[in-house]
């Protein structure tokens, strides 16, 4: 009887510790609020092996502008396996033209080991920003 008992505790702590999943694992965050200038750019991750990231993004124009429309641009860089190797993309972009807007994304990369995973806040044609902006990043390991 305590033979089974001990059998049947053990085969029950087996399978429910089969049963657990892996969940994303917080790497990086940013919270950047009433930003008057545009951000270089900047490291939010230098992966030790290759990983797999989960990126969601937020950036909100604060203001209005009825002379000169702003347009904030959230870039993304990394380097992946592929043949080009080296990413730079617009990940989200917004303006401050005739209201305040917004935008919002989530991305998957894929980073090799020792390259950089980062952003930076640019628009297309070098001004500096009239009015403030934010930006809210989440950077989350998947593998």
């Amino acid at each position: 009887m305590r033979l089974t008992l001990i059998f049947l505790l053990m085969l029950i702590s087996a399978l429910s510790a089969s049963g657990q999943t892996q969940s994303a694992v917080i790497v990086a965050q940013v919270t950047l609020t009433n930003q008057t200038a545009y951000i270089p750019p900047t490291r939010l991750v230098m992966p030790k092996s290759n990983a797999l990231y989960r990126i969601s993004a937020y950036i909100e124009a604060l203001g209005q502008n009825q002379t000169q429309c702003d347009e904030y641009l959230l870039n993304l860089g990394w380097t992946d396996a592929t043949p080009q190797g080296s990413k730079q993309v617009i990940f989200a972009k917004t303006y401050n033209c005739s209201s305040p807007e917004y935008d919002q994304r989530v991305m998957i990369v894929s980073d090799l080991s020792g390259k950089p995973l980062g952003y930076s806040v640019t628009d297309t044609n070098g001004v500096a920003p009239t009015e403030p902006f934010n930006v809210y990043i989440t950077v989350e390991q998947l593998q």
